[in-house]
């Protein structure tokens, strides 16, 4: 009895310990990628000859040493959390300091750089690899593919300050089998990571992700809008995933190592010369401003532009070899759609626009729940933020049960059709890759 208490104490420990150790990592790696991101944007946006110099430079050597760092470690190319999916299949090895670092540096390089991709990918894959460490460290749990999908939930947790749909989302998207130890785990391992981060973040004055200035649930009149973003979002996010999928199938498995090199440097030139034309965090630019930015934006027809070039711009840039994630530029592009059909239902149906930066956040999320497929993730994210902004659990709870059904019925013909969400396309790629001789002229794994 005394063995058994002594171990499920142990065992608490070691859980509390993996979820501070995630929550200083993601907190302190978020801080790094937004400082830089937001240098990046102010250097685009300048127009002095030194620093359009220094910019070229910059963009030049950061793209050689992308490329490089694929060379030595190809799991820092393209999208982070398929990694992540596939140590939880046990299909992949994450573990490793050095693949730490490696994954670090090149998710940095892409936020120097502007590249349109998250942070929350890479945080998520440090999550897990932070699991994967903590095991050897502690010599408890080692191999428990449960604890690093609980590990990933905390990981998202703690990028959207949100640990209910971190913990969510490690079901949803990671475990798909449901245990009562693993449940406890998770929460705990949520909480820790969420109270760390929330910490630091508040110290050093990071704003959450969706807190829009004006953020409350709208008046019951604009609900109008609801059928127009169910009828616009779940095809946006179709093609996209389709194109993304296919474009990627063709980089990964067609490709040798001199049209990787050049393809890298080609996309990392062409996003900074964007940045010249467009230096705003509606086109370019990474992590979490990306949505605060949509609110600013006042003509349809703009917004409408910045749609189409954020979604071919994410398009590429996901196939890049750039390290990243694909949530948060998800989440802008739904924002976008969301501004979009605010600002025709304010014109033209004299909408109040109060409720716009409700239905901002509510299309933005809806974008997330269709593309990877988490409903339920997506619908607490929408209700935390509210609740976070407003303090309202009334209006968070109604905004979570309104969303939840038609996120979920958004999602149903890809449940029905078993048709694979973006993550799983890219995974089964990536076990293609596997099998070649080579990707991009250098072993999957050394």
């Amino acid at each position: 009895m005394k063995i058994k208490v002594k171990n499920a104490f142990l065992d608490i420990l070691h859980v509390l310990f993996l979820g501070v150790f995630i929550g200083l990592v993601i907190a302190l790696f978020s801080f790094v990628f937004e400082l830089l991101a937001e240098i990046s944007l102010q250097m685009h946006a300048s127009r002095e000859p030194y620093v359009i110099v220094a910019q070229v430079f910059i963009t030049v050597v950061a793209a050689l040493l992308a490329y490089r760092l694929i060379r030595e470690e190809p799991i820092v190319e393209g999208i982070a959390i398929p990694h992540a999916l596939m140590a939880i299949r046990g299909e992949e090895n994450i573990g490793g300091l050095h693949r730490i670092a490696a994954l670090t540096a090149s998710s940095l390089l892409t936020s120097v750089t502007a590249i349109p991709l998250g942070p929350e990918g890479v945080g998520g894959l440090l999550s897990a690899q932070v699991v994967v460490l903590g095991q050897k460290i502690t010599k408890r749990n080692i191999g428990n593919r449960g604890e690093i999908a609980m590990g990933l939930s905390a990981g998202f947790g703690a990028a959207f300050l949100s640990p209910l749909a971190g913990l969510f989302y490690g079901f949803e998207e990671g475990w798909h089998h449901f245990s009562w130890k693993l449940l406890g785990k998770g929460i705990l391992m949520c909480l820790s990571s969420y109270v760390v981060a929330y910490a630091i973040e508040t110290a050093a004055g990071m704003k959450r992700i969706f807190a829009l200035e004006g953020l409350i649930f709208p008046e019951w009149s604009s609900f109008l809008i609801l059928p127009i973003l169910f009828a616009a979002i779940p095809l946006v996010v179709y093609l996209f995933s389709y194109l993304f999928i296919v474009l990627n199938r063709y980089v990964r498995l067609r490709r040798d190592g001199k049209y990787a090199r050049y393809r890298m440097l080609l996309f990392f030139v062409v996003v900074m010369i964007m940045g010249f034309f467009f230096p705003y965090d509606s086109v370019i630019g990474s992590g979490h401003s990306l949505i605060e930015h949509t609110l600013e934006e006042s003509l349809w027809y703009i917004v409408l532009l910045y749609l189409f070039i954020r979604f071919f711009i994410t398009l590429i840039g996901g196939n890049s070899g750039a390290s990243g994630g694909i949530v948060i530029p998800s989440l802008a592009m739904g924002a976008l759609i969301g501004r979009l059909f605010t600002l025709i239902m304010e014109n033209y149906l004299h909408m109040d626009p109060s409720s716009s930066p409700f239905w901002i956040v509510f299309s933005s999320c809806f974008f997330l729940a269709v593309l990877n497929k988490v409903p339920l993730t997506a619908s607490t994210l929408l209700a935390s933020s509210l609740f976070f902004v407003t303090s309202n659990g009334v209006d968070a709870l109604l905004a979570f049960l309104i969303s939840l059904p038609l996120y979920a019925i958004a999602c149903l013909p890809l449940y029905l059709h078993k048709i694979e969400d973006l993550y799983d396309g890219v995974i089964e790629v990536e076990e293609e890759a596997q099998h070649l001789p080579h990707l991009h002229g250098v072993p999957l794994e050394k």
